[in-house]
């Protein structure tokens, strides 16, 4: 039982941190301010379709949310590719290149929803969750997260970065990697990654935090 009460915690925290990134995202630079945007919208729809799942009696119609429910997919690529433009304090990289990035993880992630196999099914504590006939998609977040932790790890080595920032996005990663394992293994403790979702939000608010005081100032 307790699994409902940790998971409805989550979910509120999700989105109250959520409300707190489109605060803060209105003294960021445009570009950043503009993707933050993008996340948010993605996010809230990631949490709505997780509280409608989470909280529902009935399956019917559950089905139609898979293609937000996994929208997270896309969203911590984002995040990572903006959280570490802004830890790397490199200004000589062009931020501009993320919006490609995005529209093309975007047309995969369409692409991957259209073609996969999806089903609903109830969880033993409360309502529904949606999962992936074929684990390979599971693999492919696991391997997208080990792939920025080792990023991060390799920016580590640079004197003008904000290394709090990097350590947060290393967390974030492993958290999420260790999390989907457990899942694609069957030991998971959530129905879904909202733990890695939770810690790469925070990830993106501490990074909007140290910029949007700069432009304060």
């Amino acid at each position: 039982m307790i699994e409902i009460y940790i998971y409805a915690a989550l979910l509120v925290i999700g989105i109250l941190i959520l409300f707190r990134i489109c605060d803060l995202s209105l003294y960021c630079p445009k570009k950043i301010r503009t993707m933050s945007i993008i996340i948010i919208i993605i996010m809230f729809l990631r949490y709505i379709s997780m509280s409608i799942m989470f909280f529902s009696s009935k399956i019917q119609y559950l089905y139609l949310l898979k293609y937000t429910f996994f929208i997270d997919f896309i969203a911590i690529p984002i995040i990572a590719i903006t959280v570490l433009y802004i830890f790397s304090r490199k200004d000589s990289v062009n931020f501009s290149y993320s919006f490609i990035v995005t529209i093309a993880l975007a047309i995969v992630y369409g692409l991957i929803m259209y073609k996969c196999t999806c089903y609903v099914t109830s969880l033993d504590y409360c309502g529904y969750t949606i999962t992936f006939t074929d684990d390979l998609i599971y693999w492919i977040y696991i391997l997208i997260n080990t792939f920025i932790m080792f990023l991060a790890i390799c920016l580590l080595n640079r004197s003008s970065i904000d290394k709090v920032g990097i350590y947060i996005v290393i967390f974030s990663s492993l958290l999420s990697v260790i999390e989907m394992l457990t899942y694609v293994i069957g030991f998971s403790f959530m129905p879904d990654n909202i733990v890695g979702d939770s810690m790469w939000i925070i990830c993106l608010m501490y990074g909007l935090k140290k910029i949007s005081k700069v432009n304060i100032k």
